[in-house]
């Protein structure tokens, strides 16, 4: 009876043992290594994208990182309002744009008819010649057609009224009995005038009046019994007209002038019983020339 109690003892020892296994729990599986995934996002352009390579921490929070911006040729378009204040997002300033000014390029015209002169006012020197005889007719009988020639500076080309100092000189033959048959009148003359323009465009119109001083010589003569001295001066009033035409800086200029003379005494009456005649010794001359020169 003892050993059949033992051996029942046993088995309910067995049982009991392999029901406490079968109950008792498993044991919870560790958890994963990876970090839960998370669904995409999708990202503006125009932000910073989050960097693909961002670290978590043992809780699976991201850890912060530097962002990452898009290339610029994946930046979205977008429209600039000039009149909005804009704010950069990879910095702690905002920039103001409303006051920002475009500085076009000037571009300089260059006008053909005011070239780069010395003086605003404009200056021109010229020299020139042309032809000049007496308008009484008792000279014109003893003398022939005169050549001329002058030279001229020119203060104010560009002005209403200018001021112009003048040279002129001038040689025509004698054909008076009393002298050698290669005899010459010469004469040379220092003056001022007073000129009034009207320009337009590249032509340039005028009138002038002025004064000048002017001694007459004969020369080629080894002796002289004519009714002519052999010298005198004389004062002159010259007045005219003229045209300038302007080519760049070039300057070409002709005029015609009437000189009035006064207190002359070139010709004597050719005897005492003329001397109460009509007779007129005037040196007034008329006169046509050209010019050449530059404006400065």
């Amino acid at each position: 009876m003892r050993g059949l109690a033992v051996t029942a003892a046993a088995c309910l020892g067995v049982a009991t043992g392999a029901g406490t296994a079968i109950a008792q729990p498993q044991p919870a599986a560790p958890p994963p290594d990876t970090a839960p995934v998370e669904q995409p996002v999708q990202q503006d352009a125009t932000q910073p994208q989050a960097n693909p390579d961002t670290d978590y921490d043992t809780y699976g929070t991201p850890v912060e990182a530097e962002p990452v911006y898009p290339p610029a040729d994946q930046t979205a378009p977008t429209t600039v309002d000039r009149n909005a204040t804009t704010t950069d997002q990879s910095s702690d300033y905002d920039y103001d744009t409303t006051n920002v000014e475009v500085n076009p390029t000037v571009e300089y015209e260059y006008n053909e008819e005011e070239p780069n002169l010395l003086t605003p006012f404009g200056m021109s020197l010229s020299v020139g010649g042309g032809i000049q005889n007496f308008v009484e007719e008792n000279l014109r009988d003893v003398t022939d057609l005169a050549g001329m020639w002058e030279a001229r500076l020119v203060v104010g080309t560009r002005l209403p009224v200018a001021l112009e100092a003048e040279y002129v000189g001038s040689a025509q033959s004698l054909d008076a009995l009393g002298v050698d048959s290669d005899a010459v009148l010469i004469s040379n003359g220092l003056g001022g005038d007073l000129r009034f323009n009207f320009a337009w465009q590249n032509l340039s119109p005028y009138v002038f009046g002025g004064a000048t001083w002017r001694h007459y010589y004969i020369a080629d003569t080894d002796f002289n019994t004519s009714a002519i001295d052999d010298a005198d001066d004389v004062f002159e009033i010259p007045l005219g007209v003229g045209l300038a035409y302007r080519v760049d800086r070039a300057i070409f200029d002709v005029r015609g002038t009437y000189r009035i003379a006064f207190d002359e005494e070139l010709i004597n009456p050719p005897g005492p019983e003329l001397e109460t005649a009509d007779f007129d010794d005037s040196l007034d001359t008329w006169g046509v020339s050209l010019r050449v020169g530059f404006e400065f």
